[in-house]
């Protein structure tokens, strides 16, 4: 288990740029769950406003959303996960 960060930890992370932040994340290959949520629910509104798309199509990208959702109920809570 991982210890959370202190608030002086997190001060200092502050300090860094974006681009900066997003490289650590791809060298270490962890994400913020928060995250995949969002990219899931960005999923099911493109897919929705897709021409032609089917009510199963959608249906699937909706379920895959709320079983993440059950699967990792704390996202919320910015929790980091290994890729």
């Amino acid at each position: 288990m991982h210890t959370p960060l202190t608030s002086d930890q997190i001060d200092r992370l502050r300090t860094f740029n974006t681009c900066v932040i997003s490289d650590a994340i791809e060298t270490f290959g962890v994400r913020l769950e928060a995250a995949r949520i969002a990219e899931k629910k960005q999923q099911v509104i493109e897919l929705s406003q897709k021409p032609g798309a089917s009510y199963e199509e959608l249906g699937q990208a909706v379920r895959e959303l709320l079983d993440f959702q059950t699967v990792h109920p704390g996202s919320g809570e910015h929790q980091w996960k290994q890729q």
